[in-house]
């Protein structure tokens, strides 16, 4: 399987669970027994998601003697987003009230989407290694 099929049944797998939940426990919320450590995590992942919007700014910017017009845009839009998460998690109200299902479920998907892009960025652009995986159409050649 392609990592663009694989890719893309990611995300119709996340839509799916957030309908279903959606669905059936709209209204109730979870704590797991650990309200304070929810709002860690939950903080946390803001904080996480800031970062590496930053990150993928900088590599932008690193890049932007060769920037073409909707790369320039690509970088404002990076650009924003990461004040946004920062803003955001520098600003999240430690409440106690535990999160909804889906919100769970997406935060697990979060977390482990967003270590993996880190990780491949951290490999690609800092250690210079290859992509493991290569396009279809670069394994035919």
């Amino acid at each position: 399987m392609s990592i663009q099929r694989r890719s893309e049944l990611v995300v119709l797998a996340m839509v799916a669970v957030v309908v279903v939940t959606r669905l059936t426990e709209s209204d109730k919320r979870y704590t797991f027994g650990h309200a304070h450590a929810v709002d860690i995590a939950i903080w946390s992942l803001l904080l996480v998601l800031g970062i590496t919007h930053v990150l993928l700014g900088a590599v932008s910017w690193l890049q932007r003697a060769r920037w073409t017009p909707s790369e320039a845009s690509m970088f404002r839009f990076l650009a924003v987003k990461a004040v946004f998460w920062v803003n955001t998690a520098a600003q999240y109200g430690w409440a106690g009230r535990g999160i909804s299902l889906d919100t769970a479920v997406l935060f697990v998907a979060m977390t482990a989407t967003t270590i993996d892009m880190d990780y491949k960025m951290f490999r690609r652009f800092i250690l210079g290694a290859e992509d493991d995986e290569l396009y279809p159409e670069e394994q035919a050649a």
